[in-house]
């Protein structure tokens, strides 16, 4: 399954990825992949 994420709880991206490194930290069968950046509508 694939999961998009505007990051619009985060006030930064840094924020973001943190909370991803925690949730792979808590959760490892569970760990979220970044797979990429996508652009829609001129926001990243």
């Amino acid at each position: 399954m694939i999961k998009y994420n505007d990051s619009i709880y985060y006030a930064t991206w840094l924020e973001f990825f943190n909370s991803l490194v925690i949730h792979n930290i808590l959760f490892p069968n569970t760990a979220y992949q970044l797979l990429g950046f996508s652009e829609l509508d001129e926001s990243l």
